[in-house]
């Protein structure tokens, strides 16, 4: 950044914007990086509250949208549980929020992600995410929640290490589920209604 800087300083005044704008964009990617770390070394301290489930879930998918218009993949909605949950919707947010980044960054152009949250059994709340990509290869698999443990040069390796501590701290899990074709990783959680 500071190159990029020096360099804009001492270009044209035409092009002075477009270098901030590329140092802009490299401080907010830090400074997701940094947020990421952040919340991975401090505890996950929950603030549980009954959630409106759908309305929850579509904020989900607008969060995601861009990114996915961007990228030339379609995101969906589909959910068939109850209409109130309880978690903490911020933490529960994050964690999905990675999965769909991570799904839209994996899904071909022109593919399709998943977004949706079913109560397989009467103790448990599933949501699921799934894409229609190559899927993980089995060489990171072993390694797939681990802290910096990526497969695209991009990638820092802590989304899905956050998102399984958020359903640790819940008292769920995170599993990877292979598809044909594609991936789903499901967020499973005890079923709360109040």
């Amino acid at each position: 950044m500071r190159l990029k800087a020096e360099n804009a300083l001492a270009a044209a005044p035409e092009r002075q914007g477009q270098a901030l704008q590329a140092i802009v964009g490299q401080i907010d990617r830090l400074d997701g990086l940094v947020q990421s770390l952040l919340a991975l070394v401090q505890p996950v301290t929950l603030a549980p509250r009954e959630v409106v489930l759908r309305h929850w879930l579509d904020e989900r998918v607008a969060a995601a949208a861009v990114k996915a218009d961007a990228a030339g993949v379609r995101i969906s909605l589909r959910h068939d549980t109850p209409e109130r949950a309880v978690f903490d919707p911020v933490h529960l947010a994050r964690a999905v929020d990675n999965l769909l980044n991570n799904a839209v960054r994996h899904a071909p152009r022109e593919g399709h992600v998943v977004l949706s949250a079913a109560q397989p059994d009467a103790h448990t709340l599933a949501i699921r995410v799934d894409d229609d990509g190559p899927g993980v290869p089995e060489s990171l698999q072993a390694s797939l929640f681990e802290p910096f443990a990526t497969g695209r040069a991009d990638g820092t390796g802590l989304g899905l290490a956050l998102a399984r501590e958020v359903a640790l701290a819940h008292g769920g899990e995170l599993h990877h589920l292979p598809l044909s074709p594609g991936t789903r990783f499901e967020l499973e959680l005890p079923w709360r209604i109040s």
